[in-house]
């Protein structure tokens, strides 16, 4: 466990050498934008993608900074379902998403709330940006084995099954515009380990995606 956090804050600590640079792309890109000609449309297109791009790269960075500095759980009692309502409260959630719950009347569990309502607020809103034309979004949980299980399903676009083993590796993504930065459910699924757990996705592509995330219900 020790030798693999290396080895991610190694390569954490390789990407963020480059960040200087990307520091003076940026500064470069607006003072091109300030000299550049007026009325030329084709260099005013190319500078509006190559600041997206960097914009998008400082996404990265930030992502890569959170995730080298993730911290040991903060542990206190608190049931999922209520971590789950405090993240819904703060999504302005979409007319054409149906939102079904069956999480209700779980147990009092050892966890980091802060940290845990992060996975949660990361997969839920990876969902609703995978279904962009409306669906449904069902959260259900269960006592399985000694452990609180939350599966979180949506009916969206769905990841590829050549794409689907590499979903939870650091800067992996298949978004390409401006988001999609591949360090979120990396950041997940570090936390979601931290706490002793365990994190899964299945998806079929055209149909939706399904994460099962499962909490120890007795830490010690």
């Amino acid at each position: 466990m020790v030798e693999e956090r290396t080895g991610e804050l190694t390569e954490v600590h390789d990407k963020l050498m480059r960040s200087e640079k990307l520091a003076v792309i940026n500064n470069s890109t607006y003072y091109l934008r300030m000299k550049m000609v007026i009325g030329d449309a084709k260099v005013a297109r190319h500078m509006e993608i190559l600041e997206r791009e960097v914009f998008r790269s400082s996404g990265i960075i930030d992502g890569l900074l959170d995730f080298a500095r993730s911290r040991e759980p903060k542990i206190n009692q608190a049931r999922i379902d209520q971590i789950v309502d405090a993240v819904l409260e703060r999504i302005k959630w979409p007319e054409n998403v149906q939102l079904v719950r069956k999480d209700d009347g779980l147990p009092f569990i050892d966890v980091d709330i802060e940290q845990i309502g992060r996975v949660f607020s990361n997969i839920i809103n990876n969902a609703l940006q995978s279904m962009p034309d409306g669906g449904a979004l069902n959260i259900g949980a269960s006592i399985d084995d000694g452990f609180v299980s939350i599966k979180i399903t949506d009916t969206g676009i769905g990841v590829s099954m050549k794409n689907i083993d590499k979903i939870f590796e650091p800067l992996f993504t298949t978004r390409s515009g401006v988001g999609g930065t591949g360090i979120g459910l990396a950041i997940c699924k570090s936390i979601v380990d931290a706490h002793r757990g365990s994190i899964e996705v299945k998806s079929s592509e055209g149909k939706g995606t399904t994460f099962t995330i499962k909490f120890p219900l007795n830490q010690k």
